[in-house]
């Protein structure tokens, strides 16, 4: 996934700047599958979406799960619940973006 994949470029209509539109979200609902972790120093949500997924771009599934709004460093010792079922969050993200 590239990172602006979901950001289409806009222009405004009267200044006719052009800018990034922002990326929609959805909301990662708890699920029974979701492997339970404890933060260790140097873990970062992009190391742990590369662990788990293999992909660094989808650490947002990671921080949506765990109610991150504007880091991507846990606290040593937080519980964090990593999602194994992706599937279903990069489907409603591509209905939320009209991929």
């Amino acid at each position: 996934m590239r990172r602006y994949k979901f950001q289409p470029i806009r222009k405004d209509k009267d200044t006719e700047v052009q800018f990034l539109s922002r990326t929609k979200y959805p909301v990662i609902e708890e699920q029974d599958t979701d492997v339970k972790i404890i933060a260790k120093y140097g873990d970062n949500l992009t190391k742990l979406a590369f662990d788990y997924y293999g992909d660094v771009d989808l650490y947002w599934i990671i921080a949506r799960r765990n109610k991150f709004t504007n880091t991507i460093y846990p606290v040593i010792g937080q519980e964090l619940y990593i999602p194994t079922d992706i599937s279903e969050a990069i489907s409603e993200l591509n209905k939320l973006n009209r991929i």
